[in-house]
């Protein structure tokens, strides 16, 4: 049995993520958890870079190699559209020293950035599975 010590967050990083991106993510979840929003803003940014970098990504611009990624399938569509955003927000709070993030916003990017990491690396996988043992191939 493993004892539990308060308090308890209300993320966890899905082993399935590659620990690079693993760590990034959990840095992200450290400085929310903290209060120390803007900073997650930006870890979460952070965790994007990675992400695409781990995808094989190639344009060396996040917005270029978001696209990229949607274009080849890698995301969806409307996965594209929560990094987008993620990219946007975290932009704006890197390049200007007025912005801050309040806790709703900084959770907001958080939880955008652990779907997309989920989708990718633990949903996309176990469904195809499912869709293995019930005799469907991916393309179908």
């Amino acid at each position: 049995m493993v004892n539990q010590f308060y308090p308890i967050s209300n993320y966890a990083v899905n082993p399935s993520i590659p620990k690079t991106l693993g760590t990034a993510l959990s840095e992200a979840i450290d400085t929310y958890e903290a209060s120390i929003y803007t900073a997650a803003a930006i870890m979460c940014r952070r965790t994007l870079d990675g992400f695409c970098a781990e995808n094989g990504a190639t344009k060396k611009n996040l917005a270029a190699d978001l696209k990229e990624l949607r274009d080849n399938g890698t995301i969806t569509d409307q996965l594209y559209d929560w990094a987008d955003a993620l990219r946007l927000s975290g932009n704006e709070v890197a390049h200007d020293v007025q912005v801050t993030f309040s806790a709703e916003d900084a959770r907001d990017l958080l939880d955008f950035t652990v779907a997309i990491l989920d989708f990718t690396y633990s949903f996309r996988v176990k469904f195809e599975a499912f869709r293995m043992r019930r005799g469907k191939s991916a393309g179908e």
